[in-house]
């Protein structure tokens, strides 16, 4: 996910929703807008924060299927750059359906209801359903079993994968 070339799939896979959207006749702009808006924040609550456990063995004997796919993403480490870009891409599209929309009170409520959906989640605390502390010290494990060494510096966490 830390690939650049990942992050223009993706966004070519949203505009690519949007046009065929754009191109149904009975779709105005504004419908076409907010149904992209709404088609890409639910397809990214489902994968990124419905969705326990991965589709593959893991070596961390099991820990990753109680997880979801934002849970496990860069090994639980915050704020880091495919963290950031899926957090800010939905933030995008809201604002640019917003605009398109001509902040139409009934788009607005629907866009911003479909952006809370998926901020939401994002959150730190709300991961693992526990506390963030404790949930920050399951990610620290499972980044050090993963290979991962992980260093105070400055009074942050930083990790290096080593895998």
């Amino acid at each position: 996910m830390n690939s650049r070339g990942m992050w223009l799939t993706y966004t070519l896979g949203v505009a690519m929703l949007h046009i065929v959207l754009l191109s149904i006749p009975f779709f105005s702009v504004p419908v076409a807008w907010t149904l992209t808006n709404v088609i890409h924040n639910l397809g990214m609550y489902v994968f990124l924060h419905a969705v326990k456990g991965t589709p593959f063995e893991t070596p961390d004997q099991g820990k990753a299927r109680l997880l979801t796919h934002w849970e496990q993403l860069d090994y639980g480490v915050q704020f880091t750059s495919s963290r950031k870009f899926f957090t800010i891409s939905p933030i995008i599209l809201y604002f640019l359906a917003s605009f398109y929309t001509k902040y139409d009170p009934t788009h607005f409520v629907v866009n911003t209801a479909s952006l809370l959906s998926v901020l939401i989640p994002k959150l730190p605390q709300l991961h693992g359903g526990q506390s963030g502390v404790k949930c920050h010290k399951q990610h620290l494990s499972a980044a050090s079993e993963a290979g991962a060494l992980h260093h105070l510096h400055g009074g942050y966490k930083t990790f290096i994968y080593m895998g």
